[in-house]
């Protein structure tokens, strides 16, 4: 369940209230190992973002332009 929740988390406001909510409710829902991985994939689609967003928004201005 945390997976499709959070698959399209790309901020580090968004990974901050997962890591609270974690904290505050450590037994809730999905096991550790759960959220470990849906905390990696939140600071990996950061990353992601951060690598290629400039490249993205030029592909997406050269699509607007055609």
């Amino acid at each position: 369940m945390i997976r499709p929740v959070t698959s399209s988390f790309s901020t580090q406001e968004r990974l901050k209230e997962m890591q609270d909510f974690f904290a505050k409710y450590p037994e809730a829902g999905a096991g550790a190992s759960s959220r470990k991985t849906a905390l990696e994939n939140v600071q990996n689609n950061i990353r992601w973002l951060e690598q290629y967003k400039s490249t993205v928004e030029s592909w997406i201005q050269t699509l607007n332009e055609s």
